[in-house]
């Protein structure tokens, strides 16, 4: 006996039949209202007291709550009010990531209340109406104060229109003390530009890239550092600056570094070390420099100058070590240097103006001439100089001059022998002894050499030229020019 459905039930599955059949294929649904966010700041720190005030530098932490959306990140803002100068300071909105937020509260009175307000952003963009609020009190941050190491006031560089790995720019270095915080950045002002952006490092470049503006002449130069707590230094110091460009316009410049003398053997006057040079020099164009009779060079004055012969013919009287900061300037923008001296290394000690320039300039002897060790010859003496070519096959040979030096001696002391030399330098002038026994340790020792980089060229010359016959002396200066002269692409 077959059982039959009741009839209503029937009715209900014939009505659902016809609905499916008469639906759209889509997904209907019920749209889900997104209800913003919330927010809340942790008690950590607490909300404390005028008599009990933080830090300015706080560590908060911030929570976001959504039901049916992602909290991506918060607003924050905060007023400062000065309670003693009746002041106060608005820091605008601006959007964090994450649950922990640092705050370098401005707090320039002695006691400023810090009102702090969080609001939590969703992922679709939705804000927290309300938001978060907590009030800190917090002390007075003091100022940092800072110190321009280098330049002093109203030294002179030079400036080039474009950089290189050489001159990257003037200098300036800084440092600053802070008695509560440390120390966060560093800025820099010329003349009225605008600060720079804040920076990490304690030395800044002046050149077109970061001062635009930057030209030929006197320049006020002003540094200010911040804290932790981003109180800037109110007093900044400053520095005038003087930028003399390195033209380069002219040929030869002969600076004349001896000390006169009695004229004596081995003491040579003023007059003779100049009629020396002249013949030394003759028919090729150049300028002279006296520096016992006119001072040091001014940079004004070697800037227009292609190449330099620096030459001090008395022993170990050199001023070299008193002109790093010159010819380091020089060379590294186009500069070429011919130096020539008797037992000048020795005048380089490593106490005094020399240790105090290399912080600022380098090591002139191993990062500028290449000098990596040297020796005194006091064993020997010096009968000629081995002239090399770019071969470093010998070609001639350069007498000392007898009639200069002691009856008693017959060749020259006091020659520097480069032991070691840094890459890129090249043999050119080689020891020959006077004793082939006395000297048998010293024959074919380097004691003239070049160096070549893409941004300069310099001989070096361990003897004074002086002490050569005119003749030798004349083929040694040749050798030297035709080396510091000639065009980089050949070296």
């Amino acid at each position: 006996m077959k059982r039959k459905l009741p009839k209503i039930f029937v009715s209900l599955l014939l009505l659902l039949v016809v609905a499916l059949f008469a639906c759209d294929d889509g997904l209907t649904g019920v749209p889900v209202k997104i209800e913003p966010p919330s927010t809340e700041i942790a008690n950590v720190p607490p909300e404390n007291s005028p008599a009990n005030p933080y830090s300015p530098l706080l560590t908060l932490s911030l929570k976001g709550y959504s039901r049916n959306a992602i909290v991506k990140g918060f607003y924050v803002s905060y007023k400062s009010y000065y309670l003693f100068k009746h002041d106060s300071v608005i820091t605008p909105p601006y959007f964090v990531q994450g649950n922990s937020i640092t705050i370098a509260f401005p707090s320039a009175d002695s006691l400023t209340k810090q009102v702090f307000t969080a609001k939590a952003v969703d992922n679709y963009g939705n804000i927290d109406p309300l938001g978060a609020t907590k009030v800190y009190y917090t002390y007075r941050t003091y100022p940092p104060t800072t110190t321009i190491v280098f330049p002093t006031d109203t030294m002179t560089f030079y400036f080039s229109e474009n950089t290189s790995p050489a001159w990257r720019g003037v200098a300036v270095s800084f440092t600053a003390e802070s008695r509560q915080f440390e120390i966060d950045g560093y800025s820099v002002k010329v003349d009225d530009g605008a600060w720079s952006p804040w920076q990490k490092d304690t030395v800044f470049y002046l050149n077109s890239q970061t001062v635009p503006a930057l030209a030929e002449g006197s320049h006020k130069v002003e540094v200010k550092s911040r804290n932790k707590a981003l109180v800037e230094d109110p007093v900044p110091p400053f520095v005038y600056i003087n930028l003399v460009k390195a033209s380069h316009e002219k040929s030869w410049i002969v600076i004349d570094d001896t000390r006169d003398q009695n004229g004596s053997v081995e003491h040579p006057s003023d007059e003779q070390v100049d009629e020396y040079y002249a013949d030394l020099l003759a028919g090729i164009s150049h300028d002279n420099w006296d520096i016992a009779k006119q001072g040091v060079i001014p940079k004004s004055v070697l800037g227009k100058y292609k190449y330099a012969l620096w030459h001090c013919d008395a022993k170990a009287e050199s001023n070299l070590p008193n002109a790093v900061g010159l010819l380091t300037d020089y060379l590294n923008t186009g500069g070429r240097l011919l130096i020539s001296g008797w037992d000048f290394y020795d005048t380089f000690s490593q106490t005094g103006a020399w240790r105090d320039s290399i912080k600022f300039f380098g090591n002139f002897l191993s990062d500028y001439l290449h000098i990596e060790a040297e020796y005194t010859i006091t064993e020997a003496l010096l009968d000629s100089v081995i002239i090399l070519d770019e071969e470093y096959n010998r070609v001639d040979e350069a007498a000392v001059d007898t009639n200069k030096i002691w009856f008693f001696r017959n060749g020259l002391h006091y020659v520097e022998w480069f032991t070691q030399l840094g890459p890129f330098t090249n043999r050119i002038f080689l020891y020959n002894p006077a004793d082939s026994v006395a000297g048998a340790d010293y024959l074919n020792a380097t004691i003239g050499f070049g160096y070549h980089n893409s941004q300069y060229q310099l001989v070096v010359l361990g003897f004074p030229l002086y002490f050569l016959t005119r003749e030798t002396g004349k083929a040694v200066f040749l050798r030297a020019k035709k080396y510091v002269e000639e065009s980089k692409a050949k070296l």
